[in-house]
Formats: structure tokens, sequence, C-alpha cells
């Protein structure tokens, strides 16, 4: 699995998610537009952010855990192994660091990177 399909799939799910007091508007296309605006984004769409991450972590066996983990910043610096890294750690780790590229993605979709 690699990091850019990972954020991907969260993105389009995320683009399926309605806002709470926009019905009509999913959470990415909300992000995107104040982005937009902006440069920034509402932190209230960070908790549903994060909730997509995790559910799609959670998806994911321990091996892709590995494998995905190791594709990032971190894991390039220090990477992972299944017979010594414990798998919490790397699932926490994993949520930074898709947060971190699901935001960049945001920006450059929103057009400012």
């Amino acid at each position: 699995m690699k990091l850019s399909y990972a954020v991907h799939q969260i993105a389009e799910k995320l683009d399926t998610v309605t806002c709470d007091e926009k019905k009509e508007k999913s959470v990415w296309s909300t992000i995107i537009e104040q982005i937009r605006k902006s440069n920034s984004f509402n932190d209230k769409y960070v908790n549903c952010v994060e909730k997509e991450i995790r559910s799609f972590i959670k998806t994911l066996t321990d091996q892709e855990k590995f494998k995905l983990y190791n594709e990032t910043e971190a894991g390039m610096a220090d990477p992972a192994e299944s017979s010594t890294a414990v798998i919490s750690s790397i699932e926490m780790d994993l949520e930074m660091e898709l947060l971190g590229a699901i935001a960049d993605e945001a920006w450059e979709c929103a057009g400012c990177k």
C-alpha cells in the first residue's frame, strides 16, 4: 500500500461525509473552500478527519500498517519492523503522519501549494 493511496482513500471518504450545519456540503469540500478563502480551515473539521483516518487504519492488517508507516517521513527515518515495534505506537504515529499528509493534500487541492 502506498501513502498516496491512503491519503486519496481518506479524502474520498471525507468527500462523502457531510458537515453538521451544512448538510449539502461534504467535510472535504468545506475544508477546501475554507483554505481557498482564508488559507486555513476551522479546527472542528480536524476531529472528522481524525475519525476517518482511524477508521481507515482499522481496515488495515498489521503488516499493511507497518508497510504504510515505513513510507512516512518518520518511518523512513526510523523504519518499524513487525518483530520489534509495538503496533499501537505504529498506529498513533501513522495517524499523525496521515493527518499531515491529508492537510498537505487539502492545501494542494485548494491551489494554495
